[in-house]
């Protein structure tokens, strides 16, 4: 496959960083999610940031959308059946490298 098919965007890369700390704990649920904070952290700017957050959204992982922020849910089934797609996309990524 072609390198420049391999390329992810920015938000991808943001998105999957939030996931894997949502899932490591690093992130804890209930947690705020501030733009500002993120885009210091990541070294990007709020449009990839905001685009991760809004698939979070769209995943059902945030409560709440501000336009500073964000909030995750509190734990439930949902975040578990996310988790899980999570960890299979983790696994058939790694298997073709």
């Amino acid at each position: 496959m072609s390198e420049l098919l391999q390329r992810r965007s920015l938000s991808e890369q943001v998105y999957d960083v939030l996931i894997h700390d949502i899932v490591t704990g690093q992130i804890a649920l209930g947690d705020r999610l501030i733009n500002r904070e993120l885009q210091t952290r990541f070294g990007v700017s709020s449009t990839p940031i905001r685009d991760a957050i809004n698939k979070l959204y769209q995943d059902g992982l945030i409560r709440e959308l501000t336009n500073s922020g964000a909030q995750l849910i509190e734990k439930n089934e949902r975040i578990r059946a996310t988790f899980i797609k999570y960890a299979h996309y983790v696994r058939h990524v790694r298997g073709k490298r």
